[in-house]
């Protein structure tokens, strides 16, 4: 037999040994979208709680509270992905119909929300990295706030300005743990409407505020926030609730 067969015959059994592909130097693998983790949330919250060119918290304790050290988040999801979680999305459905209870959208920053939800609702390619993920900070940090203000509204009521007593600090604690433990069930709206009072009185004032709302609007004073209407709801003040 020609000693060719043989060698090539060898060589055959011969186990092959393999290379890995040499890298290019200038070749890098796309990065991962950057995400709204916690240094990002952390550096928000910071900064809303001194500047003057973005909407400050209403709920900045709490808030602070909610995320903790970690600032883990909690209303959206990766940074890739086109979409925000499901209790991102029934809690701003929720916050839409806060004039069925009395409250007013427009004051948990509802129409922001839904621009951020939008705008995250693009496909991952068309933004930036990092402008998503700050827009996904952005979305969490200020749908926290609306969330627990509203709860906090719900509760205690909103017309005037209101400091609360050092037995209420103590009890502001409870929502952030709250939440948390609500969006862990999946059952944030009744998170969010668990601070209303049960009695008959602060259910007749709710619908009467409800019924207010709904009205056309009225021409407003020069100067003034406030619809002119022959009833305004000023009793709708702090621990109206709880007579």
């Amino acid at each position: 037999m020609p000693v060719c067969y043989w060698l090539a015959l060898g060589a055959a059994r011969r186990p092959q040994r393999t290379w890995p592909p040499l890298a290019c130097r200038h070749h890098r693998p796309n990065p991962r979208p950057g995400s709204a983790g916690g240094p990002l949330i952390r550096a928000l919250l910071d900064t809303l709680a001194t500047s003057r060119a973005h909407p400050r918290l209403q709920a900045e304790a709490e808030v602070r509270a909610f995320y903790g050290p970690a600032s883990a988040p909690a209303w959206t999801l990766p940074a890739d992905s086109a979409d925000i979680s499901p209790n991102a999305t029934v809690a701003l459905a929720l916050l839409g119909r806060a004039a069925e209870y009395g409250l007013r959208p427009a004051d948990y920053g509802h129409a922001r929300l839904r621009a951020l939800r939008d705008s995250l609702a693009q496909p991952a390619s068309l933004a930036l990295p990092a402008r998503r993920a700050r827009q996904q900070a952005q979305l969490e940090v200020y749908l926290s706030d609306a969330v627990l203000t509203f709860r906090r509204d719900l509760d205690r009521g909103r017309l005037r300005a209101y400091t609360p007593s050092g037995r209420e600090r103590t009890a502001l604690a409870a929502p952030p743990a709250a939440l948390r433990a609500a969006l862990a069930s999946r059952t944030v709206p009744a998170a969010m409407l668990a601070g209303q009072p049960t009695n008959r009185e602060y259910r007749q004032l709710q619908q009467a505020l409800a019924r207010w709302l709904a009205w056309p609007s009225s021409p407003i004073r020069p100067g003034s926030t406030r619809r002119a209407t022959s009833w305004p709801p000023s009793i709708w003040s702090a621990g109206a609730g709880k007579w």
